[in-house]
């Protein structure tokens, strides 16, 4: 397995790179997130240590090795929670992600964006309310963004008698940050995105119409291949 600094991560106590480059926020550490679900990037003895992905305009590319030379099915799985942070006060969380997508044609492929099909279940607002999200397609990008293509993710609460909609319009195609780790076979994604921009149909969700770029992403991915392996590299 590789280490952090071997995958291209740099781990400093305090959770900051030495080598974090200028253009993202070194300021922001996910306290909340990092409390309430174990961190498993990094541990400094007894010192919880989050390693991040350095962002430059060196070139990142995810690689991929099939077993055979049938075209391999990526899977994108989470067992931990995944929170949606509507306000400071209000959060969604989905207990469960689980999403695929086609890897490759041969036995050996480079690419800079793996996109997939994927379904949250279990969601709850606030611990008692039951919500929806329909199924969401995501281009994972090697350089640490995500995008949302294809049709507009909606999360329904019924109990409010509302929805919010997120497009697949700006900003929400350059999403940022994911933190890459590799580990056997696959790779680790941890998920600390911010302002995800969302419109509410009305109601308690807000004016309808109403454009809402708050919204914060934190969650933990296992980004695999069915009958291969996916390293990230830098």
């Amino acid at each position: 397995m590789l280490g952090c600094h071997q995958a291209g991560i740099h781990a400093t106590p305090g959770g900051r790179s030495s080598s974090y480059h200028k253009g993202v926020d070194e300021h922001h550490e996910p306290h909340n997130y990092r409390d309430r679900v174990a961190n498993p990037f990094c541990n400094a003895r007894a010192r919880r240590v989050l390693c991040r992905v350095s962002i430059s305009r060196r070139q990142t590319q995810f690689v991929l090795l099939m077993d055979g030379p049938l075209p391999g099915l990526i899977l994108v799985l989470s067992d931990n929670p995944q929170i949606l942070s509507l306000t400071v006060e209000t959060e969604l969380v989905c207990q469960h992600f689980k999403s695929h997508g086609v890897a490759s044609n041969g036995p050996a492929m480079t690419t800079k964006t793996i996109t997939v099909v994927g379904v949250y279940t279990s969601c709850i607002l606030n611990g008692v309310v039951a919500a929806e999200l329909s199924p969401a397609k995501y281009s994972i990008n090697a350089d640490g963004s995500l995008a949302v293509v294809g049709k507009p993710i909606v999360m329904t609460i019924p109990a409010l008698g509302c929805s919010l909609k997120i497009n697949n319009g700006p900003p929400n195609n350059n999403l940022r940050l994911l933190l890459f780790l590799n580990k056997p076979k696959a790779i680790l994604a941890h998920l600390e995105i911010d302002k995800v921009a969302s419109l509410a149909s009305g109601g308690l969700c807000g004016t309808a119409g109403e454009e809402k770029p708050g919204l914060d992403y934190r969650g933990l991915w296992l980004i695999s291949v069915h009958g291969g392996t996916i390293q990230w590299d830098r």
